[in-house]
């Protein structure tokens, strides 16, 4: 952005529903001692002005008056560009030519003489007019083969046919050779030669004399005649905004300028390069002139700024308030090369190069001893107000959102044959259920993006629908299913809504629903002794399995039951003992604990709702063994699918290697026998397919080791919040267990995992004040020994019941910050932030703050 700006002392403003390009604008004398300004829009309105440029009491420019308006009439169709000359042959003065999409017309100024301003009328005369066969792209008017006192007319179409006019007269017409798309169009009198731009990116040139021969004098015949030659070519490389010619009085030089995309060029009249200037933005439109032997070119830019170079140096910038499509100089009254700005809207200003200095002074800096201590209490005193602010933005958000769009999603109990492909080779039970998703707009919106998101192997169809233009209430319908074999981790289904508000900020809504539990379980025999065993306590009288469970049948009186996938799997029992107040859940699985664990406890919240005392407790340890035992399975599966990868990549870049050789030796005029080259060709192509058919076989198994690592997450997650802990520390705590598994080209899911846990165990589940003080991870670093992020894990379960009752400097209850001293209270606003935004801190700032909290928490003590 530029320091100084534009100063504009005349403006005016078109129809709201017109439009302008860069050909719209005209600045010429038009037969009177200063230049007037002819506008013509794309609706057919042509508009000639004529400043007075008059000073007023203040000595300041006078604005637009009504009076500055000579003309103002409507033309049938639509302006593409306007021109002057000399068109009107035995007359010497100018007549202004103007370029429609089917015809040229050449109107005359005629203006009526009155006593006083307002009685003075202006007339715009049509004089004749050509019209085309062809619809037109551009024209110029010029003193083409040398004329002198008479000015000719050139038509560009858009099948590149170049028709011209001897004033009143058709002269001939001819076609440009190799043409696809038309560019702009200039005419270089030194040289009589026109120069355009082709669809290559080339400039050419054409002498008038060769297209002259090389037309024809009958417009039923303008698409044969001779082929056209340039007279030269520049290869530019890039598209081409605007060309423009600047005639050098004094060295009687003609130099042409490019604007391009990203580079401005100076080329001579002979198609050599004098200079180019490479730009940092994107240019709009320009203009040129000579001055003192220096060309001096003004370039819009796209950010509405004015930059004047002097041939390469940049010598000015201004800042703009409009955005230009078309920039003139003009000479007025009073004042002379004003500059003339056209915006696509049709704003058109007068301006002029300008300063207005600032009459402020900065005062000095008053330089004081910096209070650490006061800096401190302001410092933790504005993180808890950006904290709370930032947490009272988000409530009022998420409010407005669900006033704007309301989504109602209803999940039918009852069950239907799948009808849906599915990965399941036996699916002669696969069902499927209907999922109602009703969608309240408040507002109009344009397009609103309901998503769906189930883990694998269950599936939503369709998972993503689109809405254009919903304003009133509507429905869809999806249907949820088993897509393949693997454990279920959870039956919860989110429903997201995303939107652009009313404000145009987007907006997301979300809604979760539970499918049904017959969709994925069925009952069977309980077993009476399993591996895995899981317990829940409640402070209430047990109910019984059959009123938890009331879509299947079974017996009413029975204290045990048995589930299994309907695809096949281990059992998992679930035991009620009502002398203790006690549930057990047991399988041989550790991940098919994960559905029910989840079921128990949202089945027992509901049936017990109306309990304000109720809760659901685990007595500690943590299972530990099998959580480790699934990290290892998938580690080492997705060592393997690495591993594989990397061979596939070798012998893929091997058998490209043997094609070029291949295609080498078919080159040579006496090749050599080629059978050897063929044989490990084909030797290499049929261990290609061999391993890509083990590489989808171990992306199978890497598939189902990820969805049983997050079936034990989702069972540690869903214990760890039924243990007695402080809610902050429980909540970090479970971010770490996310039950979402990935792996991404260069990071894995271990990655992630061990840099939590390591900020779990240096922070929160601290063991001694020494390991607090050591610096937490700053970077994810890529794990290679299992047995660390299997320690680690270890410590954290064996550490989550003892940090329940620990007590740590990270105060997490925000009631007991306000007594606290302040260096305490900066301490207790970060510990409130989540993870992500701790592991990125400086380490060594962070170790000096510790240390000094000890040694002052260690002089208290004494």
């Amino acid at each position: 952005m530029s320091l100084f700006k534009i100063r504009t002392f005349w403006s005016t403003h078109c129809e709201d529903d017109e439009s302008f390009d860069q050909n719209s604008l005209l600045v010429t004398k038009l037969n009177s001692d200063s230049d007037v300004i002819v506008t013509g829009s794309h609706s057919g309105i042509l508009r000639i002005f004529k400043p007075l440029c008059e000073t007023n009491d203040s000595s300041n420019l006078t604005d637009y008056k009504v009076t500055d308006l000579l003309i103002e009439t409507i033309i049938k169709d639509p302006i593409l560009q306007i021109s002057c000359g000399r068109l009107v042959s035995g007359s010497p003065k100018k007549q202004l030519a103007i370029l429609q999409p089917r015809l040229v017309g050449v109107y005359a100024l005629v203006t009526k003489e009155g006593a006083t301003d307002h009685g003075v009328q202006h007339i715009l005369q049509l004089l004749y007019e050509h019209k085309l066969r062809r619809s037109a792209h551009n024209f110029f008017v010029g003193p083409f083969g040398g004329s002198q006192s008479r000015d000719f007319i050139c038509v560009q179409s858009l099948d590149g046919l170049f028709t011209f006019f001897e004033q009143e007269s058709f002269a001939f017409c001819c076609f440009l050779p190799d043409f696809l798309l038309p560019g702009p169009l200039v005419f270089v009198r030194k040289s009589d030669s026109f120069v355009t731009v082709n669809s290559a990116w080339q400039i050419m040139s054409f002498k008038y004399k060769i297209l002259s021969e090389a037309g024809q004098n009958s417009l039923e015949e303008d698409d044969v005649g001779k082929k056209v030659t340039s007279d030269w070519k520049f290869n530019l490389g890039e598209a081409v905004t605007d060309l423009d010619v600047v005639e050098d009085p004094s060295s009687r030089e003609s130099f042409i300028m490019v604007l391009g995309e990203r580079n401005m060029f100076c080329l001579s009249d002979i198609g050599k390069l004098k200079y180019m200037k490479r730009l940092d933005f994107s240019p709009t439109c320009f203009i040129n002139f000579s001055l003192n032997d220096r060309i001096m070119s003004l370039v819009v830019s796209e950010t509405n700024n004015l930059l004047i170079y002097q041939n390469t140096s940049l010598k000015w910038c201004a800042q703009l308030q409009t955005s230009p499509i078309s920039v003139k100089r003009a000479f007025m009254h009073n004042i002379s090369g004003a500059l003339v700005f056209l915006s696509q809207e049709g704003i058109l200003e007068c301006s002029y190069l300008g300063t207005e200095p600032s009459l402020f002074v900065a005062p000095p800096l008053a330089m004081q001893e910096l209070d650490f201590e006061k800096a401190g209490v302001e410092l933790a005193t504005l993180y808890k107000t950006i904290k709370n602010s930032y947490s009272n933005d988000i409530k009022v958000t998420n409010a407005s959102a669900e006033r704007e769009l309301t989504l109602n999603v209803s999940v039918s109990p009852h069950l239907e044959p799948c009808t849906f492909d599915t990965n399941i080779k036996t699916a002669i039970n696969n069902q499927m259920c209907s999922i109602s998703i009703e969608i309240s707009p408040q507002a109009l919106f344009e397009e609103v993006q309901i998503t769906l998101l189930a883990q694998y192997p269950l599936r939503v169809e369709p998972q993503i629908e689109f809405f254009n233009n919903l304003s009133e209430k509507t429905s869809m319908n999806c249907y949820a299913f088993m897509e393949g074999v693997g454990e279920v981790v959870s039956l919860n289904v989110e429903v997201v809504a995303s939107f652009i508000s009313s404000l145009g900020v987007p907006r997301s809504v979300t809604r979760s629903a539970m499918l049904p539990l017959n969709l994925v379980l069925e009952t069977c025999p309980p077993l009476k002794d399993s591996d895995c065993k899981v317990t829940l306590n409640i402070n209430q009288s047990p109910v019984g399995l059959s009123v938890l469970f009331p879509e299947y049948t079974f017996s009413t009186t029975g204290s045990a039951i048995g589930f299994r996938k309907l695809t096949a799997g281990e059992v998992v029992t679930i035991l009620l003992a009502k002398s203790s107040e006690r549930y057990r859940l047991q399988s041989n699985s550790f991940a098919s604990l994960s559905l029910l664990v989840e079921q128990m406890v949202d089945r027992l919240k509901k049936h017990y709702s109306n309990k304000s005392d109720f809760a659901i407790t685990f007595n500690p340890p943590l299972p530990i063994n099998e959580p480790l035992q699934y990290i290892g399975r998938h580690f080492e599966a997705r060592q393997k699918f690495s591993s594989l990868q990397e061979q596939l990549t070798q012998l893929s870049s091997q058998f490209r290697l043997i094609q070029k050789r291949l295609i080498a030796k078919f080159k040579v005029k006496n090749p050599t026998p080629l059978s050897n080259l063929e044989l490990l060709l084909e030797d290499t192509f049929n261990e290609i397919i061999k391993l890509t058919t083990t590489l989808e076989d171990e992306k199978q198994q890497l598939l189902k080791t990820q969805t049983e690592l997050s079936c034990a997450l989702h069972v540690l997650a869903n214990l760890i919040k039924l243990m007695d802990c402080n809610n902050n520390v429980a909540g970090l705590i479970q971010s770490a267990f996310n039950p979402c598994v990935y792996d991404m080209d260069g990071q894995n899911w271990e990655d992630v995992h061990d840099a939590s846990l390591c900020y779990l165990l240096r922070t929160v589940l601290a063991k001694s004040e020494k390991d607090k003080l050591r610096a937490a991870h700053t970077s994810f670093e890529e794990v290679k020994d299992i047995t660390k992020i299997e320690k680690r894990l270890s410590q954290v379960l064996e550490r989550i019941p003892k940090g329940a009752l620990l007590e740590t400097h990270f105060p997490l209850d925000e009631d007991k910050q306000e007594g606290e001293d302040d260096g305490d209270n900066r301490e207790s606003v970060d510990a409130a932030m989540p993870i992500g935004s701790k592991i990125g801190e400086s380490s060594s700032r962070l170790l000096s703050a510790r240390k000094g909290l000890l040694r002052r928490r260690h002089k208290v003590d004494d």
